[in-house]
């Protein structure tokens, strides 16, 4: 089994609607290089101390970022991939854009 996590960094959202006045632009600037998902490290980390089947899976890298790329290449990306357990970080900037990353790939996937 696949398993990946995709975290998109706070300018990524705004980037691909530059016309959103949300409340995720006054969190863009903190993030902006310095984001880390430490939910991957943990669940990776706690699946292999008490997970039964541990070498079943194949935990791959968590992806940071993918600034400035339309959610069609992000998915793209993921399918090329061929994940069988994908995890979206959901935040207030990137919520938009990750409900039409998963929207795309349920569509690609029927």
């Amino acid at each position: 089994m696949n398993i990946m996590f995709v975290t998109l960094q706070g300018y990524t959202f705004s980037q691909h609607n530059p016309s959103d006045k949300s409340e995720g632009k006054k969190y863009q600037q903190a993030y902006n290089n310095n984001f880390i998902l430490p939910v991957f490290y943990h669940l990776r980390s706690f699946y292999k101390k008490v997970g039964k089947y541990y070498d079943k899976y194949k935990w791959f890298p968590c992806e940071y970022g993918w600034k400035n790329q339309d959610p069609q290449k992000i998915v793209n990306t993921i399918l090329k991939s061929k994940i069988d357990v994908l995890c979206l970080s959901m935040f207030i900037w990137n919520w938009k854009i990750q409900i039409e990353i998963s929207r795309l790939i349920k569509e690609k996937n029927h």
